[in-house]
């Protein structure tokens, strides 16, 4: 396991190897767990934690999630939920994304030409950069179930890429219950609708229908 580098955000605390920061979004999104965790000595914590062969990230937030009863979930159909605090994207960023997926397209790595040869003034975020980003945000603003045991990604039904984050950009995420479904006794499914805000900028950055399964 590498090295473990401590960087602090206004949520909290994260560590992680210094090589693979950007991916803490990434895996938090499509195999990442959370739980609660509470203590007679501490102030009530959110705790995330992603483990893979060189990765650990724990994000500690003392802003809490939305807690609902099960059978109080439907209420909140069509609620906002809130926005997360913003998050600037900066180069180092964007550069270890691409070293994460191979995507080194000159519009995201190399500014001098992207200044030279393209609309946005400098470089930009790729598109699943931003959407990676999108479970850590929503960890201080989401809906929890009382009782769960898990909550499970169930994936997206709908993403669209509205306009490019450019490097330096702030965003923040905004969240909203669109649909609650009780698929089973054991099971809900959440759909909610995000928003990913760029500071300074009407357009959205991306706009999606993201799928959240709650186990009981």
């Amino acid at each position: 396991m590498a090295g473990l580098v401590p960087a602090t955000t206004s949520k909290g605390r994260l560590e992680f190897p210094a090589r693979v920061d950007l991916c803490a979004g990434l895996f938090l999104g499509f195999g990442g767990h959370c739980e609660r965790r509470r203590g007679a000595a501490i102030q009530p914590t959110w705790i995330a934690t992603v483990p893979c062969r060189d990765l650990v990230m724990t994000l500690e937030s003392s802003d809490m999630p939305t807690t609902v009863p099960k059978d109080r979930l439907a209420d909140y159909a069509g609620k906002e939920l809130g926005v997360s605090d913003w998050l600037e994207i900066d180069q180092a960023r964007i550069d270890l994304f691409a070293e994460a997926t191979g995507d080194h397209q000159f519009i995201h790595v190399d500014p001098v030409r992207a200044k030279a040869e393209t609309p946005f003034g400098g470089t930009i975020a790729h598109g699943f950069l931003t959407l990676s980003l999108v479970p850590s945000m929503l960890l201080p603003i989401r809906l929890e179930p009382e009782g769960m045991t898990m909550g499970l990604n169930y994936g997206l039904d709908r993403v669209r890429f509205m306009e490019p984050v450019r490097v330096g950009s702030r965003i923040r995420a905004r969240a909203k219950v669109a649909e609650v479904t009780a698929r089973n006794p054991k099971q809900v499914l959440i759909k909610m609708e995000i928003t990913v805000e760029i500071d300074g900028n009407p357009k959205p950055a991306l706009v999606a229908e993201a799928l959240a399964l709650y186990l009981f």
